[in-house]
């Protein structure tokens, strides 16, 4: 009785923060959306071309680029963190826990923590977690509602979106995702010790020609760590994207209304999603959730009292 009254309390009081309404409907303006998603982008590319052999002039200019960006992050992250009231607990969501990654390199060299951390663990370790940022993309691929929020902002009408689409988009970021990752966690670890690995952009097409099964022999892993991201990476590989793929082609039937004629294959959907996970679409004849399990009419009372 006391737990819940203390959580009744913070509620209203988080309630009450000056702004949070206006700060919440400003996270969600699609053109906001839009430029934190190119943001995330343009900070991993720059993040990759800082490793090629540059001139120092140059050099500082991207990484004063990039410092820009993650400043922007950084803002964003305590928007949004006031939007959600302050409360604790919402930093240990999971898109959440990415905001803080996109500029804690940032946070760490402004701070001076990292003067206490080996240099090579230090750098290695700042490359991966700015590599990271690429997870960003995420947040727009969360919902149907927030996709067509970020197709909107791109110019397309409402009337243009299709649930086809979003999981199209989740497969292409998803694969992605996998490349820059991989490539990263590679590079980190072999680009001091293995002269064939010598930036990104090396590591990022080893890891292209390992995951597609390509294999030239041209580029080996020489550290154990290199050794177990390749693995990881191929088991990710073979266990996602196939997933992500079923679930595109579930999709696309169900767009088009289509049946097959064999009596094992139904593809008749509904673009309902399911209020607990919010996972879509489903098949027609659908009682539970095929993500979490729930049942679909009693998701949206699960949901609604976890955002309270």
């Amino acid at each position: 009785m006391v737990a819940a009254e203390k959580k009744a309390a913070g509620t209203k009081n988080s309630s009450k923060l000056p702004g949070r309404r206006l700060a919440k409907k400003l996270l969600t303006t699609p053109k906001v959306e839009v430029i934190s998603a190119a943001f995330a982008l343009i900070s991993s590319f720059l993040v990759a071309v800082q490793t090629l052999s540059l001139t120092p002039v140059l050099t500082d200019r991207l990484r004063l680029t990039e410092d820009v960006i993650s400043w922007v992050f950084a803002v964003e992250f305590l928007i949004r963190w006031w939007s959600k009231g302050l409360k604790p607990t919402r930093l240990l969501q999971p898109f959440m826990i990415v905001d803080f990654l996109s500029f804690l390199p940032l946070l760490l060299r402004c701070t001076g923590f990292g003067n206490s951390i080996p240099r090579l663990v230090y750098v290695n370790g700042l490359t991966f977690l700015r590599l990271l940022r690429i997870l960003r993309l995420q947040r727009v691929l969360r919902t149907h509602k927030s996709f067509a929020r970020f197709q909107a902002a791109m110019g397309f009408r409402p009337s243009d979106f299709k649930p086809y689409q979003l999981q199209l988009a989740r497969v292409c970021s998803s694969i992605l995702t996998l490349l820059s990752i991989t490539s990263g966690v590679i590079y980190t670890a072999e680009h001091d010790v293995n002269p064939m690995m010598p930036d990104y952009f090396t590591a990022l097409y080893f890891t292209l020609i390992t995951l597609t099964t390509v294999g030239f022999g041209d580029i080996t892993p020489v550290t154990p760590l290199g050794r177990l991201a390749v693995c990881v990476a191929i088991f990710a590989g073979i266990s996602i994207i196939p997933l992500q793929l079923s679930s595109l082609a579930e999709s696309m039937l169900g767009k088009d209304g289509f049946r097959s004629s064999s009596p094992l294959i139904v593809t008749a959907m509904t673009d309902a999603a399911c209020q607990k996970c919010l996972a879509a679409p489903h098949r027609a004849d659908a009682r539970y959730c095929w993500r979490c399990g729930k049942r679909l009419e009693e998701g949206r009372g699960e949901r609604e009292r976890e955002s309270s």
